[in-house]
């Protein structure tokens, strides 16, 4: 029979919102708590000359951290910390505050000194909690009433208390209470705990997933491109850095330069964070282009020109300008370009990671190239013969505009050498800078 009337009890919400009632209605009143005598004094304990100087940043406010926690005896409680969240995201004290007045201690039969809202029966109304207990529930219709406005309840007396301490301090939450529904307006599943910097930290974590698909760059080569000394310096983007950031196929969002400031600022976050670190020990010496070559984007590849078969394939045809790249023969210099990193001014500089303009099908038959990158190669090597220097990575045809521009170049160039003798452009040496 014992066990039969054991078996037989069953777990009812009646048993335990009025705990909950009474506290929101002594939290309601404003009934005395030992942190009060503390808060109303607070001023004895400020550092007046560090308050000072955040009101010349316009913040005249003593600082404060509110977190919430559900003890291990199922209750809410509310402390307070005298502290703030330092650039690399962790808690340190508050240095407008003198001294702390109360550190959680408390005695026998007594709440914390820190604590300013006491609850008790809150984990009933946790939104993992409801489930199990509503297993046991005998069925009543009003049982599910009382839990939603239970939750209601705690929800608004914790904001109201957050409210009361912000007419005092500048409140920061570190860990706060949240009432979750099933939609807009809809049922209500329960109370839940956030953890503030957690989420920040989530949410840092989660933009660093995404960086790439949103700017078209890693985040190592956006930080690289930015740290570069010759091309601005941290927290600050150049025009020509953000052009050819913005230049890059694959990217989701308009790198403006307000945009580039952002992201570097995000970056500088994660880094402080410990959540993400930029590659290191880079030497920018060592680096011939603006950004750093990965696989993804590796330029396309030169074939050498053909050696002429004979001395009547060399000579120019009727035409405007026929096989322009098998009649110019490169100079010993551009030759060993392939071979060994640029040692002149006059050699052509890495156009590795810049978009290139389409080329298109008729000037493929006229110049006898196959990419724009090809015929930038070619146009380098007019400009050599005339003692020029080669096109600089700002003046890369990554439009047609620039493309045409371009274009007419190549064909005055081409026109000017052809009237002079043969040999003066086809044993063209090394040319001398000081001419």
């Amino acid at each position: 029979m014992q066990k039969a009337a054991k078996k037989g009890r069953q777990f009812s919400y009646r048993d335990f919102p009025r705990s909950v009632f009474d506290d929101c209605e002594a939290a309601l009143r404003c009934d005395p708590r030992p942190i009060d005598q503390f808060l109303d004094n607070y001023l004895s304990y400020t550092n007046f000359d560090a308050l000072e100087t955040r009101r010349r940043g316009f913040h005249g406010l003593n600082r404060v951290v509110v977190n919430a926690t559900v003890t291990t005896k199922n209750n809410l409680s509310v402390r307070l910390w005298l502290k703030t969240l330092s650039d690399s995201g962790r808690w340190v004290d508050a240095p407008e505050w003198r001294e702390i007045p109360f550190f959680g201690l408390s005695g026998f039969m007594e709440r914390p000194s820190d604590e300013v809202l006491f609850i008790r029966d809150v984990d009933r109304l946790m939104v993992e909690r409801i489930p199990v207990y509503e297993r046991y529930d005998n069925g009543d219709p009003n049982g599910r009433k009382l839990v939603d406005a239970a939750c209601e309840l705690v929800n608004a007396v914790f904001w109201l208390t957050v409210q009361r301490l912000a007419r005092r301090f500048e409140v920061t939450l570190a860990r706060y209470l949240v009432l979750l529904r099933q939609g807009q307006g809809g049922r209500i599943l329960g109370l839940d705990i956030v953890d503030a910097l957690g989420e920040r930290k989530k949410g840092i974590a989660t933009g660093i997933a995404s960086f790439e698909a949103e700017t078209g760059w890693s985040a190592e080569e956006f930080w690289a491109a930015c740290e570069n000394p010759e091309s601005a310096r941290r927290h600050y983007a150049s025009d020509s850095v953000v052009r050819r950031l913005r230049e890059r196929d694959g990217g989701t969002v308009k790198l403006t330069a307000g945009e580039v400031s952002r992201r570097l600022e995000f970056l500088t976050t994660a880094d402080a964070y410990g959540i993400w670190k930029p590659a290191r020990g880079v030497d920018p010496e060592k680096v011939v282009s603006l950004f750093p070559v990965t696989a993804k984007v590796a330029p396309p590849q030169m074939a050498p020109p053909p050696a002429p078969k004979s001395e009547k394939a060399t000579k120019p045809a009727p035409a405007l300008l026929p096989n322009l790249r098998q009649t110019l023969k490169p100079t010993p210099q551009a030759a060993r370009a392939s071979d060994k990193p640029p040692s002149s001014r006059f050699d052509p500089p890495s156009y590795a990671g810049l978009r290139a303009a389409p080329w298109p099908d008729d000037l493929k038959r006229e110049f006898a190239v196959g990419s724009t990158v090809a015929f930038v190669a070619f146009v380098n090597d007019l400009r050599r013969a005339e003692n020029r220097l080669p096109v600089p990575q700002g003046s890369f045809p990554a439009k047609a505009s620039d493309l045409v521009r371009l274009v007419k170049e190549a064909r005055l160039a081409w026109a000017r050498q052809q009237s002079r003798p043969p040999t003066d452009a086809n044993t063209a040496s090394e040319p001398d800078p000081q001419t």
